[in-house]
């Protein structure tokens, strides 16, 4: 994951987002699945969240949540707070405002107290 991740962290904002979409569809679909213990590695991590919000970019926000729903189900990204800030504002955006609370207060119960950082002014 860490050779995707520099290649799509590397890949310039002015790239079409269709193009960057298509990349980071790239990257989740290249690396293999059942890998637990890349799970909680930034870079699978990031390469999941990028992949999501370059979805909701495109306005394929259910496309979004479906990225995010299987990083739950997973468990990919569970001690990350990148992950519940993201699946908040994906949800956030879809107008899921509920939703969007519910994914900051699982990341409250999920994360311990010195990872929370903004979550904990919830």
């Amino acid at each position: 994951p860490a050779a995707w991740w520099s290649l799509l962290s590397d890949a310039p904002d002015q790239c079409p987002p269709d193009a960057r979409c298509r990349l980071f569809r790239r990257a989740t679909q290249s690396i293999p699945k059942n890998r637990p213990e890349l799970y909680e590695s930034e870079a699978y991590v990031s390469i999941w969240l990028g992949f999501a919000v370059e979805q909701a970019k495109l306005g394929q926000r259910d496309d979004a949540a479906e990225a995010l729903e299987y990083m739950r189900t997973e468990g990919i990204g569970k001690r990350s707070r990148a992950f519940y800030e993201t699946w908040a504002l994906c949800e956030a955006g879809a107008g899921r405002v509920a939703d969007a609370r519910k994914a900051l207060k699982a990341g409250l119960r999920a994360l311990p107290t010195r990872h929370r950082g903004p979550l904990a002014e919830l």
